[in-house]
């Protein structure tokens, strides 16, 4: 599914200048339910909001085989080149 607003691959995004916010119901090499167990707390202006963790944003950037995710994994796990 699309956003119907900017044309990303996301059911629902917010474009909103310098910030982008995409919000994805499903992604590749991680299931919820351990997602959710190692998920991080991350304050946001105020706001406090759950993400993957690292670990789980490697490993769903490596399952997607895209070269750009496996760029990032790469650099998630070893910092930059």
């Amino acid at each position: 599914m699309n956003c119907h607003r900017c044309r990303t691959s996301t059911p629902v995004c917010q474009r909103v200048a310098p910030r982008r916010i995409d919000v994805i119901t499903a992604i590749s090499g991680v299931e919820f339910d351990q997602a959710y167990a190692q998920r991080q707390i991350v304050d946001i202006e105020g706001l406090s909001v759950p993400v993957l963790s690292r670990d789980d944003l490697i490993r769903n950037k490596r399952a997607t085989g895209r070269d750009k995710d496996r760029l990032d994994a790469d650099r998630l796990e070893n910092g930059p080149a």
